[in-house]
């Protein structure tokens, strides 16, 4: 079984799922219920000396006068605000009910423009939401799914664009991901990722990943000062004995749990794997492999959440593609033609084999 069996095949959106037959019961009731009332006072459905006698106080001392001095006083400029109460009423119902969602759509679009061409607005508003014990879920959920597209487009594959824009875009999100929200494990590992990836383009890359190292230690400096050599731009990369060492340590790996200091060590040894070229790095994503295939169940899951949480087929691929693995000598490929004498150690679909429909 290869190791491409155990990772995921994409980027798979998060979105919450909302009883829409319930709602439309809902919203059925409620608007049947209101009609019974509406007609029951007007023909007299409910005995007025009964428990309905409140309706119609309520319909004689309240709805009149308010009607009277709201509508009829004012008409025909009172349908300046019947029009736009209609109007929010009717998009606040149909944004309930998923027929479609134009309230929704808008706030997406305002924040989209805001992250892109004013994040301290957001910054400044997320701040202000904090003294009163609120969040801004809706930006922080943009944010993080916009920061995820983004890395996805620059991990599809082993051949990273070289569009510098998109690294500084993920940069950005990155960085303004940290800034608003509760930092997160996929938060942290994404800065992790973020800063490996300028290892591919440094000379349009390096510059970018330095400002953000920059601006991230002082945005969560205690949740990222255990990984301090994780998040530099320029890490001291592990040498052959540290990552031997670090392939050992996988087998206690459900002990500690440490799913952001596993994700590190996945780049850092991709790195040093393609700063040297040496195939004895390999060593590490082998044994990576056997644990999630043989290992004991609580190390099983924190692989699998650590493979979840980083670009993990990317850094696999990546290591596998720059080791130098020497080729089966020429008498036992002529003794044995078509015959291969080791399974492929690349990831099929990290090599773009799996969007393309090559993969096997």
């Amino acid at each position: 079984m290869g190791r491409s069996t155990l990772l995921r095949a994409g980027y798979v959106r998060h979105t919450r799922r909302r009883n829409w037959i319930a709602r439309n019961l809902a919203l059925g009731s409620v608007l049947g219920i209101l009609y019974l009332i509406v007609k029951g006072i007007q023909t007299d459905w409910f005995n007025p000396d009964g428990p309905a006698r409140l309706l119609y106080i309520l319909h004689d001392t309240v709805w009149l006068p308010v009607k009277g001095a709201l509508w009829t006083a004012l008409f025909p400029d009172a349908l300046i605000w019947a029009t736009a109460l209609t109007c929010i009423a009717a998009l606040a119902i149909v944004e309930f009910v998923g027929w479609k969602s134009p309230v929704r759509t808008g706030q997406l679009a305002l924040l989209r423009l805001l992250v892109f061409r004013a994040p301290g607005v957001i910054v400044a508003w997320h701040d202000f939401l904090g003294w009163t014990g609120l969040r801004m879920g809706l930006a922080e959920t943009l944010i993080g799914d916009l920061r995820q597209d983004a890395l996805f487009a620059l991990t599809r594959d082993l051949t990273p664009g070289s569009d510098p824009t998109l690294y500084a875009r993920l940069c950005h999100l990155t960085e303004l991901r940290l800034r608003i929200g509760i930092p997160r494990p996929r938060d942290l590992v994404a800065v992790i990722d973020t800063l490996g990836l300028a290892a591919f383009d440094p000379q349009h890359r390096i510059d970018h990943a330095e400002r953000m190292a920059d601006r991230i230690e002082k945005i969560a400096p205690d949740r990222l000062k255990p990984f301090r050599r994780f998040t530099e731009a320029r890490p001291d990369l592990p040498g052959i004995r540290e990552a031997l060492r670090w392939a050992a340590d996988l087998r206690t790996a459900g002990e500690t749990g440490d799913v952001i200091e596993l994700a590190g060590r996945i780049v850092l040894t991709t790195r040093a794997t393609i700063a040297t070229g040496n195939g004895a790095f390999l060593a590490f994503f082998d044994d990576w492999a056997r644990e999630r295939l043989c290992g004991r169940a609580e190390t099983v899951a924190v692989l699998a959440k650590a493979e979840d949480l980083c670009a993990f087929a990317f850094w696999a691929a990546s290591a596998e593609a720059a080791a130098n693995v020497s080729a089966p000598a020429a008498l036992f490929q002529e003794a044995f033609d078509g015959l291969r004498s080791e399974r492929d150690r690349g990831e099929g679909f990290a090599h773009g084999d799996f969007y393309t429909g090559d993969a096997v």
